[in-house]
């Protein structure tokens, strides 16, 4: 307990240094965890760092998190979600009628797609999904090019280095595969009716194969200004590796049975990652009216299907085409207080069956489903205004959904408070889907944060 306090206390100054926000939270879930590495009570340490400087024409900004558990789970989470300078150069008079250029290099968070950005599907920029019902956008590592004109703006990006998706941490120990986060899907290690038990070996991929990926986007918005409403068009092309790695099997190892003393057998496969490529492309349409606004997106992916493997290796889980059509409707009807609706339909281009499209199902929360927003401010005239977030989505595909409440009170202008909820649940048995794998996670929080 002595240690505990001291390294939270020692972890705090740290924070106060290097953070300007700091929050500790208290996580408990409402049911007993699948595996005994994993715990029913979390106490994390949480820290986001903004910096950024501006000496026209010149900027620069970078940010931190970090997620420090205090318990005995023991894990320790980081990341750079972006780290970039910025030149924009206005022109005296227009050519072409470009008025400015933007030049950005470094690690850079655009956004490339509403309708991805809201729901979490990580197709344009990787996401950090150390809670993957809370995921946030980690940006692209290149060059950014923005053309500026009166009614339109293009952007292009051009990289050459790959970082995927950051997730929960996995810990490989005597062949078994587990980790302390309740946000891990394990990896099987017993097959019944059959005495066979496996166990995985990991191999480390050629770092080379994983860093060194070529990246192309671009996209090309327009938009009009009319008395009383205005709309905007945007169309995106992608050519880039998909933001998750892919366990692929080796396939001379992966027949390796061994005996076992009591007759039974063992298994012994052998597992790596590995990146695909794929091409996007994504339509969107906008409309702000006073005080409603609507984006309907639309959106499809096409995996590389002659992604070159190493001869003795093969991908575990099919590689899913995938298009899907979004519609957001939102009414702001107070300052910080909206009401939003949202819709998805998804279409699944190749594969037969749920289980041959699982490494889609489990990447969003909702593919196939409709859901509402709502957020309203209490006492806003006050110095302690309450904030209240309701958030609810349900997938027709799964038969199931999730409901997110939250509400935060500022105790004082730079200390606030903050209370959730999250609840999941899927009907359809047998659907490997995001909700059906993670419908025992029902959790709720309490944290206190501290702004510097």
């Amino acid at each position: 307990m002595f240690k505990t306090a001291l390294s939270f206390f020692m972890l705090l100054c740290v924070s106060s240094i290097y953070a300007n926000e700091v929050k500790l939270e208290w996580q408990s879930y409402t049911t007993p965890p699948s595996s005994k590495d994993q715990f029913s009570y979390y106490t994390l340490l949480k820290g986001n760092y903004d910096f950024d400087f501006v000496k026209e024409p010149f900027y620069f900004d970078s940010s931190f998190q970090f997620e420090y558990s205090l318990d005995r789970s023991k894990f320790f989470y980081y990341n750079i979600p972006e780290l970039y300078f910025d030149y924009k150069y206005k022109l005296n008079s227009p050519v072409y009628f470009v008025q400015s250029i933007q030049v950005s290099l470094g690690r850079k968070a655009e956004s490339w797609s509403i309708g991805d950005d809201y729901w979490n599907l990580g197709l344009w920029n990787p996401l950090n999904r150390w809670n993957p019902l809370h995921p946030s956008r980690n940006g692209l590592i290149g060059s950014f090019f923005t053309f500026n004109a009166k009614k339109w703006e293009s952007l292009f990006f051009i990289g050459a280095f790959y970082l995927p998706e950051k997730n929960v941490q996995i810990i490989e120990e005597n062949g078994r595969l587990y980790s302390r986060s309740r946000w891990f899907s394990m990896l099987s290690s017993q097959v019944n009716p059959f005495d066979i038990d496996i166990f995985y070996s990991i191999d480390k991929p050629f770092i080379f194969n994983i860093l060194f990926q070529q990246s192309f986007l671009f996209s090309f918005k327009t938009w009009s200004e009319a008395k009383e409403a205005d709309y905007w068009m945007k169309w995106s092309f992608a050519d880039k590796p998909v933001n998750h790695l892919f366990y692929i099997l080796n396939i001379n190892n992966s027949v390796q049975v061994d005996k076992k003393a009591n007759g039974g057998v063992y298994v012994k496969p052998k597992l790596t990652v590995y990146p695909i490529r794929q091409r996007i492309l994504s339509a969107e349409w906008g409309l702000d009216y006073k005080k409603f606004s609507a984006v309907l997106s639309l959106e499809s992916t096409r995996m590389n299907s002659e992604s070159v493997l190493p001869q003795e290796w093969s991908f575990i889980s099919d590689q899913t085409d995938f298009t899907y059509f979004s519609a957001l409707l939102k009414y702001n009807y107070l300052k910080d207080s909206f009401f939003q609706l949202s819709f998805i339909q998804s279409w699944f281009l190749r594969g037969a069956g749920l289980q041959q499209i699982s490494s889609v199902m489990q990447r969003g929360r909702v593919l196939d489903g409709a859901g509402f927003d709502w957020q309203t401010r209490l006492f806003p005239h006050t110095k302690q205004p309450l904030l209240l977030n309701l958030k609810y989505q349900y997938s027709f595909l799964n038969k199931g959904a999730w409901l997110f409440a939250k509400a935060v009170y500022n105790i004082g202008p730079k200390v606030y408070t903050e209370a959730s909820i999250n609840i999941l649940g899927a009907l359809e048995e047998g659907k490997e889907s995001f909700l059906q794998a993670f419908r025992h996670n029902d959790y709720y929080t309490w944290s206190i944060a501290y702004v510097f």
